[in-house]
């Protein structure tokens, strides 16, 4: 903490409103009247107060909406609320530093796992969450409910006001890109003529051609649009007819194009160009550049400056088959260039204003929500990959209304045009099973068995890998060579779905699957177990086994060299030759402080990959790595490969990787990471570059994330890491006689590896370049025919 490490959270209603405040403040400036709780750790709780003490406007306000559920009544409350969270920063420091930060702290806040049920929860997460944010001064809560009413209703005191902030930033993309609103706060606003003011909307558009719509800046009854951009090369705009679709019926203008020396027009997304000019250096990535677009008369054009007619550019005629409304604005860089946009909206200040901005304001909240659902129906698929499921089945699963189906297939079509699902049949989705970025990988669909299918490859492959997650797979198919995968996505026909992809790693044939995820209910973990059952038998010619992909770090406060923190890859090692290397909690007994569990191990009984692994120790202990070491190659090429689509597989910052200590069980508190101390230590030390860990794993879901019963179990069965419940594929590889298996995989959290989403691809990624290296080292055996 920046200060004195002081809380000083006061909580007074107004109305229905209730606003909270968390600041960090000296102790000698509290007054001992108004502290109504002092608790440890320098957290004092403020008598309720009429009012707040005015303050500077915040750097940066975000909101959303919460759907209130009353648990007595079993039912949902006729009322949305709305949270606002304000933030102020210590220092004036870079305003895109002040937004990642915020927008860490608000992904936190709203983990699905985790998120709190109700208002002292929500509060004292915030609480919790401030403590480990050394750059925030103070955090404001205003909690305001928000009755759900129509567009018609003519009670303006009940309908949400949203006051323009300086910088909001709710999460547009898929774990991918961060994309930016910003607004001027009610200080900024310039009043005009006529009781106007001027609202700022900023957008911040990756390096990517990644379309972003922009449900605030409303176009269905203009006929222009003028902005401003600040970018390196080409800015699209779409201007299009159906939210959310960028291809058919829009109309497409791309500004400095070509290296930045044209502008284009084309009939839709990626389209025909009907329209060009050269433009040298019409944009610059110092400043920003002011434009205008205009489709009055069935004639599109583009111009430079902020008056409408001045300095047109280029023009094209719309002939009668092109022509469409204009209902969606969207805006996009491209590969080599960010940009900033920056719109400019008239609100009217006058009284009839309020019933048109609330109007607007619901449009946004409304593109909110189902910015959620989206990520929701996304996170479903995931899970259920490789089976597919049609959108009835989505739309009740991420409950959706049916009555919403239209809008909800419009929003799976735009997660489809990014690459990110498929519709395998008319209504029927699925992950994506190959990756854009791999262009050489064949995919081949089966129609009922394995057997069925007309084999391309006639050698049966040596490995197999497992992996859990679709990102896990991803990365592991990047690393092969000669790929193809072969898919079902129905179970239908007496047989489950599947997904196996082949190819060689090392010049021993591989094959590797994604299992669907194990949930709590009975028929998701028979699945789960029976797809590992049927990758067994299909190929019972597999000597080793991998299981490939992210686990949860068991950190150590003191010393370096047992400390596993994130990214770090973990390799199944026992402790002495011919020990266990995988421990699963069947059940915990005994008191708080005096815990005895009941454990079933697994053992590799072939040595070979054993050897393989302890070698690579032992060339570790022996060497100063101060180059480049064998799996970073292929991990630094596979990131490189990865991020030209996806760039949530790079390297998250180091300073995301916060370590905390728990005090009597429950006290969390910000400790540093153990530093190496001799010479020795720091031949391995390797900042912002994954350490490699060996070791025994862990399991139990329940256990992995009670932190006093994961560090128990962890010393007393010598794990340095726990994973996301590989039980049934241990008692599967027993059973089938596979005694040659390995887990090679990279810290995500510091519990089971699967509750931050920032830093699972990077540790999926690192994790399967060391398989590679590992499977490269196995003896050269010649292929064995199938």
């Amino acid at each position: 903490m920046c200060l004195t490490g002081m809380g000083h959270p006061t909580e007074p209603k107004i109305g229905d409103q209730r606003l909270v405040r968390i600041e960090h403040v000296l102790e000698e400036t509290i007054d001992p009247l108004t502290v109504c709780h002092t608790a440890p750790g320098g957290i004092v709780i403020a008598k309720p107060t009429a009012d707040l003490a005015d303050v500077e406007p915040p750097n940066i306000r975000t909101e959303f909406l919460a759907h209130l559920f009353d648990v007595a009544k079993n039912k949902e409350h006729d009322e949305l609320e709305k949270r606002e969270i304000s933030f102020w920063f210590h220092y004036d420091e870079d305003q895109q530093l002040q937004a990642n930060t915020a927008k860490e702290f608000f992904r936190k806040l709203l983990e699905p796992e985790t998120f709190p049920k109700d208002h002292t929860s929500f509060i004292m997460k915030t609480m919790v969450l401030f403590q480990s944010f050394a750059s925030i001064l103070r955090v404001d809560l205003n909690l305001q409910p928000t009755p759900k009413t129509n567009d018609d209703s003519e009670d303006d005191d009940i309908i949400p006001q949203i006051t323009p902030t300086r910088k909001v930033i709710p999460r547009r993309n898929l774990r991918k890109h961060a994309v930016r609103r910003v607004t001027k706060s009610e200080d900024d606003l310039e009043p005009l003529e006529g009781s106007l003011i001027q609202n700022y909307i900023t957008v911040l558009t990756p390096a990517k051609y990644d379309y972003q719509c922009l449900p605030e800046v409303p176009v269905s009854r203009k006929t222009m649009v003028s902005f401003s951009l600040r970018a390196k090369s080409v800015g699209h705009v779409a201007l299009s007819s159906v939210y959310g679709d960028t291809r058919e019926s829009t109309y497409e203008i791309s500004i400095g194009a070509d290296h930045n020396c044209t502008c284009l027009i084309r009939n839709g997304g990626e389209g025909e160009i009907v329209a060009q000019a050269s433009t040298w250096e019409v944009l610059d990535p110092m400043e920003f550049r002011h434009f205008w677009i205009s489709w009055e008369n069935d004639e599109v054009i583009l111009g430079r400056g902020s008056e409408c007619g001045e300095d047109v550019i280029l023009k094209w005629a719309v002939p009668e088959s092109a022509r469409h409304s204009v209902n969606c604005i969207s805006v996009s860089t491209d590969c080599g260039s960010s940009g900033e946009w920056e719109f400019v909206e008239l609100i009217e200040a006058e009284a009839a204003a309020p019933k048109r901005l609330s109007a607007r304001r619901s449009l946004i909240q409304n593109a909110l929500l189902w910015h959620a659902k989206k990520l929701r129906m996304l996170n479903i698929l995931d899970n259920a990959f490789p089976a597919s499921l049609n959108t009835v089945d989505l739309l009740r699963l991420s409950k959706t209304n049916l009555k919403d189906m239209m809008t909800a297939y419009v929003h799976l079509k735009e997660l489809q045009r990014s690459g990110w699902i498929v519709e395998a049949t008319r209504g029927v989705w699925k992950r994506a099973p190959v990756t854009k970025f791999d262009a050489d990988h064949e995919l081949v669909l089966v129609a009922d068995t394995l057997e069925s299918a007309d084999m391309a490859f006639s050698q049966q492959p040596l490995v197999g890998i497992i992996t859990s997650h679709v990102e896990e797979k991803y990365a592991v198919d990047i690393m092969m060579a000669d790929k193809m995968t072969l898919l079902k996505h129905r179970a239908d026909g007496g047989s489950r779905a599947f997904v196996y992809t082949f190819g060689s790693i090392g010049g021993h044939r591989v094959v590797t699957t994604k299992l669907p995820h194990r949930g709590l209910s009975k028929a998701s973990q028979a699945a789960h177990e029976a797809a590992v059952v049927d990758f067994l038998d299909g190929f019972p010619g597999l000597r080793h086994i991998l299981l490939v992909g992210t686990c949860g770090a068991v950190p150590h406060y003191a010393d370096y060299r047992k400390h596993v923190r994130l990214g770090d890859i973990v390799l199944s090692l026992p402790p002495k030759h011919g020990d266990a290397v995988y421990h699963h909690c069947d059940k915990a007994t005994g008191s708080p402080t005096d815990k005895s569990f009941m454990v079933t191990s697994f053992q590799s009984r072939d040595h070979t990959l054993e050897g393989i692994i302890r070698s690579i120790k032992e060339k570790q202990e022996r060497e100063s790595f101060t180059v480049i070491r064998p799996f970073e190659r292929s991990l630094n090429a596979a990131v490189d490969v990865l991020t030209a689509e996806a760039s949530s597989f790079t390297r998250p910052p180091q300073s995301s990787d916060k370590l905390y200590a728990y005090i009597n069980g429950d006290r969390r508190t910000l400790v540093d990471h153990p530093m190496p101390l001799g010479t020795r230590e720091n031949r391995f030390f390797k900042p912002n570059r994954p350490n490699v860990r060996f070791g025994s794993f862990g399991s139990n879901k329940y256990v992995a994330r009670n932190v006093e019963l994961r560090m128990n179990f962890a010393e007393k069965c010598a794990c340095v890491a726990f994973d996301d419940d590989s039980l049934p594929v241990m008692k599967a590889l027993q059973r089938a006689g596979k005694h040659s298996f390995a887990l090679i995989k990279a810290a995500a959290d510091y519990a089971d590896g699967r509750s931050n989403l920032d830093w699972l691809p990077y540790a999926a990624v690192s994790a399967a370049a060391m398989a590679k290296e590992v499977i490269g080292g196995l003896p050269s055996e010649g292929h064995r025919k199938g």
